[in-house]
């Protein structure tokens, strides 16, 4: 009896264990853009000499309008549950508005009721190190290290019958960066997913990133997706200081090779 006993128990064995994920390997390209609706403050000085800067405020003092901007992302997979991922966001963002409130910015007093035209560029580049520590064939959770770099480009000017102002500034930096996604996978052809990641480089400066993505797959290397990101970058270099944040939806399109 037990010679016919164990091959039936082996058998049974194997059906109980969840069968292996998939292997991925290859390269994945995600073209999405972001609706970006800014918020926040800037406080920028003049050669970092304190008393030329007061806190500018989005929406009072300045405005941004919404705007359609790229995030362009790749991810190289390879043995089976490591990766390294690239990204760039270009923040090209403008807006016109009648200053609530007096401010200076750059060493350049603005008084209130003065038309400003603002321009702000902030480009964000995150890159990592990337480990599937968990991963079933419904369900993985992916580590993430690394760093992400940033520059920030403001130009303020007036637009009236006034004298006129004209004022810019430009610096960069990167934060160092840990995060974890999840994903959950009900059928072939859909994924949930949900992003958490930040950093810092030093005291009161950091950033962090949140996402939720759901991805269609009608083909096996075509997907669509549609989410939502927001993202918080507060600085301090030198005197200059920030607690920018953007938030909107996401749609794209992600092909894999």
């Amino acid at each position: 009896m037990t010679p016919l006993l164990l091959p039936l128990l082996l058998g049974l064995a194997g059906l109980a264990q969840e069968p292996p994920a998939p292997d991925e390997t290859g390269i994945r390209m995600d073209l999405r853009g972001w609706l970006v609706e800014p918020g926040g403050w800037v406080e920028i000085t003049r050669g970092s000499r304190p008393g030329t800067a007061t806190r500018t405020r989005l929406g009072s003092e300045i405005e941004l309008d919404r705007e359609l901007v790229p995030d362009l992302r790749a991810r190289w997979e390879f043995l089976d549950r490591h990766a390294v991922g690239v990204g760039v966001a270009l923040l090209d963002l403008s807006g016109t508005r009648i200053a609530d409130d007096g401010f200076v910015y750059h060493g350049e007093t603005f008084d209130a009721g003065r038309k400003v035209v603002a321009d702000m560029d902030l480009t964000l580049v995150p890159f990592d190190y990337q480990y599937a520590f968990y991963r079933t064939p419904t369900l993985g959770l992916t580590g993430h290290a690394g760093a992400e770099y940033w520059s920030y480009a403001g130009h303020l000017r007036t637009a009236d019958g006034l004298p006129p102002l004209d004022t810019k500034r430009r610096f960069d930096s990167a934060f160092w960066m840990a995060g974890l996604d999840g994903a959950w996978s009900p059928a072939a052809w859909v994924d949930f997913r949900a992003l958490a990641a930040g950093g810092t480089e030093r005291q009161n400066q950091y950033f962090y990133n949140l996402e939720a993505t759901a991805v269609l797959r009608p083909w096996a290397n075509v997907a669509f997706s549609l989410g939502y990101r927001a993202n918080v970058l507060r600085f301090r270099q030198s005197t200059n200081a920030s607690d920018l944040r953007f938030r909107g939806p996401e749609i794209g399109v992600e092909i894999r090779f």
